[in-house]
């Protein structure tokens, strides 16, 4: 056995190790649950092997008892190599066992091979006891084939090996043989034309400032709103303009302290000295509800959702109104 059939085989082995390790239905679907303390995670997806541009459906759902509220991380333009074209979110609803949410990705990709959907994490917050506990619960990593639709006919692109010389007929049928390239490049152009036709027509994401006021309009209009717990309501509503300074202005503003995110914004001439002033106030109040268990009055509630959208109205009008700058 030469070294490029051990390659094969060793290749081969590992494929169906992993095919073994992971729950596959008979209707090519998969699903697979993992815990987290008392929080339970389900990972399913419709098909795992699908065509190129062919929609790909990926669901989360976690579950867990009262006391303990989840929170799924901003929605990305890709999961691994396969681009997110669609979600739907169905958050904190009441359940036999506590409260459930999901989130449903519709996924595709145009390029073909094997791929794998990577894990999902999802962060938590424990209050069962009063204080609150932060730990975080992964998704399930999902492999996945992505094939072409030329997939099973020859690829005119991959020649195979030379082999030794062979005697040809005096007069050689070309008419075949340009009939085989015809049907290659024909083939191949449609597969191009294809993938043009899927990207030009996918749907698009909303804009970051349309995105950030739904969310604030979805939180407001939740049970969050009245349910008294102002450090969840809190931590949720900074979540979202953090959220949508990331998406509108390339700062990974979620990942930093308030204190790292002043100063970076500080640092970026994008942002007038009215605008930083605004929000430092806007989190540092916020701060306060969350770390510092301070109650906030119904007017201080509707007070803040107010400061949180005229940031994200007063910076989308900047951003239209003016060239965008280089940040220092």
């Amino acid at each position: 056995m030469n070294a490029s059939r051990i390659h094969h085989a060793i290749a081969l082995f590992a494929l169906l190790a992993l095919a073994a390790a992971v729950s596959a239905n008979d209707d090519g679907s998969f699903s697979k649950t993992n815990e987290q303390g008392p929080v339970q995670l389900t990972t399913s997806i419709d098909r795992t092997s699908a065509r190129i541009a062919e929609p790909v459906t990926l669901t989360i759902t976690a579950t867990a008892p009262q006391g303990i509220t989840l929170n799924f991380p901003q929605v990305p333009k890709a999961l691994g190599e396969l681009d997110v074209v669609g979600v739907k979110d169905t958050f904190d609803i009441p359940v036999a066992e506590g409260r459930q949410w999901t989130r449903t990705y519709q996924l595709e990709s145009l390029v073909s091979g094997d791929i794998q959907i990577p894990a999902v994490e999802i962060s938590l917050t424990d209050r069962r006891d009063g204080a609150a506990k932060h730990d975080s619960i992964q998704s399930q990593p999902i492999p996945l084939r992505i094939a072409s639709v030329l997939e099973g006919r020859a690829d005119p692109l991959k020649f195979r090996d030379i082999k030794s010389v062979v005697d040809v007929p005096a007069t050689p049928q070309q008419s075949s043989v340009w009939v085989a390239w015809m049907v290659g490049g024909a083939g191949t152009v449609a597969l191009a034309g294809l993938a043009f036709v899927v990207w030009t027509l996918r749907r698009r994401e909303p804009s970051a400032d349309r995105w950030a006021l739904a969310e604030l309009q979805h939180l407001e209009d939740s049970p969050l709103r009245t349910s008294g717990d102002f450090d969840e309501l809190y931590f949720r509503l900074t979540l979202i303009v953090r959220g949508y300074v990331e998406r509108r202005f390339g700062i990974a503003a979620p990942k930093w302290t308030t204190v790292e995110f002043m100063e970076r914004l500080r640092a970026d001439n994008r942002f007038d000295t009215q605008q930083q002033t605004a929000l430092g106030d806007f989190l540092a109040s916020a701060d306060l509800i969350k770390f510092a268990c301070a109650e906030p009055s119904g007017e201080e509630v509707i007070a803040a959702f107010a400061k949180a959208r005229d940031f994200i109205r007063e910076t989308t009008k900047l951003e239209k109104s003016q060239p965008v700058k280089e940040a220092a």
